[in-house]
């Protein structure tokens, strides 16, 4: 079982760059919005230091679609999922946590 993912989790990409998701989900774990899995965010302040890298623009967390905790009818995102970036390299740092909810 894998963590849901809230608005209390925060995402760095590799340049410098950051996401602080939003989200309209009423469904919340500690007081804060469960993150949708087919929603993405704008990326701030990425500055990539090397030519053959691109700018990060948005976040999107893929294949950790819960597969029956859904809110709004749409699928909630879990922390087996992996978060990318558009940009080149798309690796990102993801951090914060919750314990309460667990799905799979």
């Amino acid at each position: 079982m894998a963590e849901v993912f809230t608005t209390a989790f925060s995402f760095s990409c590799t340049h410098g760059g950051s996401v602080t998701p939003k989200s309209s989900a009423k469904l919340t774990v500690g007081g804060k919005p469960v993150l949708i899995a087919s929603d993405s965010w704008d990326v701030s302040g990425c500055a990539p230091s090397k030519q053959s890298d691109s700018k990060c623009s948005k976040l999107t967390i893929t294949g950790g679609d819960a597969q029956k905790l859904k809110a709004g009818g749409k699928a909630v995102a879990l922390t087996s999922g992996t978060a990318k970036t558009d940009g080149v390299p798309f690796t990102v740092t993801v951090s914060g946590s919750q314990t309460k909810l667990k799905a799979s």
